[in-house]
């Protein structure tokens, strides 16, 4: 007869993702009846944020103790440090084999989702990536949007607009000129919703591509200060946001701001007209520069 492996922590399902505290102490154990066990393993892939998979080694993350015709084990998940990079996906895969050669693997493997620190929010696109990129003022300055601005969000679980799960993905709000909107996805953004992982653990990835015509109005440009934000919530509970949920080498930092500024500055000469030939040593001109926008000018006279 075979060993058998049974779980010991309820409410988790085989073949399917589950979405556990930190705190999570997952107990399993082992039966042979002939007590003839041979040996025992449980392997812990890890799927990263970008899609990575690493094999998790270590007694102080999972132990198995006993002998005979009952072993028991756990895998401690409150022993995985607090830090954003660990969160993910975690396939627990566990191995029996005893000397008559029958071996059993618990198999669907046991699939659960470690979300402490909820989404990250990436600029991938070339274009929103240059458009987003400050200059030497500091301040990412445009003059014209001609392509979708599209930012990412992951996250180990699913991700929704409210915790009653009305609708998917982020919240869109646009902050310009003391003003803010919230956008409506098919009329001012576009979103695709994909899981990228393998076969047994998967991120869920969120893309928003923001239309040219949000900064338009009657087919011209608005000119003005930007901010974008998001919001979301997930399955585990997290409030997400892209100005507080970057901590993490590769995630968008901070909030997303830029000027948009298409028309050129003003300059007013006072004290001296045009062609006017002076025959002064000494007189006082007043240059009065000003832009519809926080620019930082240079003047040459």
């Amino acid at each position: 007869t075979a060993p058998t492996i049974t779980m010991t922590t309820g409410n988790l399902v085989m073949g399917q993702l589950n979405v556990v505290p930190d705190d999570l102490v997952l107990g399993f154990t082992i039966n042979d009846a002939q007590r003839n066990l041979k040996n025992f393993s449980a392997e812990v892939i890890f799927l990263d944020r970008d899609y990575k998979e690493h094999k998790v080694e270590g007694a102080e993350f999972y132990t198995i103790s006993g002998e005979g015709d009952r072993s028991t084990g756990y895998v401690n998940f409150a022993n995985i440090s607090r830090d954003k990079k660990n969160d993910g996906i975690y396939t627990i895969r566990l191995y029996a084999e005893d000397y008559a050669g029958h071996v059993v693997d618990l198999s669907p493997a046991l699939t659960v989702s470690l979300n402490r620190f909820g989404s990250s929010f990436r600029v991938e696109d070339p274009y929103t990536a240059e458009f987003l990129t400050p200059g030497e003022s500091g301040v990412a300055y445009n003059d014209e949007v001609t392509n979708n601005l599209v930012i990412k969000e992951i996250n180990p679980t699913q991700v929704w607009q409210d915790a009653e799960h009305s609708a998917r993905g982020s919240v869109i709000s646009v902050a310009v000129n003391g003003k803010t909107i919230t956008l409506e996805e098919g009329v001012h953004y576009s979103l695709t919703v994909a899981e990228k992982g393998n076969s047994n653990s998967k991120w869920y990835e969120y893309t928003y591509s923001i239309y040219p015509d949000v900064f338009h109005k009657d087919g011209e440009l608005v000119d003005g200060e930007y901010a974008i934000y998001f919001y979301s919530e997930d399955e585990a509970g997290n409030r997400n946001s892209n100005e507080t949920n970057v901590d993490v080498e590769g995630d968008y930092s901070g909030k997303i701001s830029f000027v948009l500024d298409h028309q050129l500055p003003i300059v007013t000469i006072l004290g001296i007209e045009e062609n006017e030939r002076s025959f002064d040593t000494n007189r006082r001109v007043e240059i009065n520069v000003s832009d519809n926008t926080p620019t930082v000018l240079e003047i040459y006279i």
